[in-house]
């Protein structure tokens, strides 16, 4: 496995998540360290420089690849409040592609999805001029979904720079899909500077959840502590 680098430059992006509780306290860090060029294509760097500036603290970014796919890992630790609830990892990950549909997603809907020996519970797929004219409004959206992801500044900051358009969507938390039309095209801005994507009418995100286990869905809450057996001291 190769870090910080990619194998074409028209792959595809997967960002990941990895949630760790009950972890050491976090400590501040700054945002500079998410970012940690070169990437791939000018669209890869401009969208791990956005998402970066709204990740929750203690997470870092690695690229990895395999034979097929390119994939930038982010690696987050979030905590429990209480101490008996057992550690759990979620990881979240972005796939960037010319078209959100069925056929872009790298494995079934039934499987666990698995790039450079890395798997996700979560996997949001996005077009590639979501991603080059939407990313504030994508990521808006995902933090309605994962508010994990992100830090409590970030989310209030991706709230405002959202577009009302997308403010005034409803995102549930079973919803496999949200879409966002914007009459004229209106509230655009590009993250390229040489933009050859055209702005697209509307924003499209689909959201698959994939199983940990055959038995464990990714969703299921964690199990109680078994209770502590008492044993009578003999006479």
């Amino acid at each position: 496995m190769e870090t910080h680098s990619f194998s074409r430059s028209n792959s595809a992006l997967h960002i990941l998540h990895e949630a760790h509780a009950d972890a050491p306290e976090p400590s501040v860090r700054e945002a500079s360290t998410f970012y940690r060029p070169p990437y791939d294509s000018e669209l890869d760097d401009a969208f791990v420089r956005t998402l970066a500036k709204y990740l929750g603290p203690l997470t870092d970014l690695r690229a990895v690849n395999d034979d097929s796919h390119s994939m930038i890992i982010v690696e987050a630790r979030t905590f429990h409040r209480s101490q008996s609830e057992p550690m759990r990892k979620r990881r979240v990950g972005f796939l960037v592609s010319p078209e959100a549909s069925a056929e872009t997603v790298p494995v079934r809907r039934s499987g666990i999805m698995t790039i450079a020996g890395e798997h996700v519970d979560v996997l949001y797929v996005m077009r590639t001029a979501d991603i080059a004219h939407r990313s504030l409004d994508a990521l808006f959206l995902i933090s309605r979904w994962d508010e994990h992801l992100f830090s409590h500044r970030g989310q209030l900051n991706l709230r405002r720079l959202a577009t009302p358009e997308a403010r005034d969507v409803m995102v549930s938390s079973t919803a496999e899909d949200v879409q966002v039309s914007y009459p004229n095209r209106s509230g655009a801005f590009s993250l390229l500077l040489t933009d050859d994507v055209a702005v697209p009418m509307d924003l499209q995100i689909r959201r698959i959840r994939y199983p940990r286990s055959a038995d464990m869905p990714s969703d299921a809450p964690p199990q109680s502590p078994s209770p502590r057996r008492r044993y009578r001291r003999s006479a």
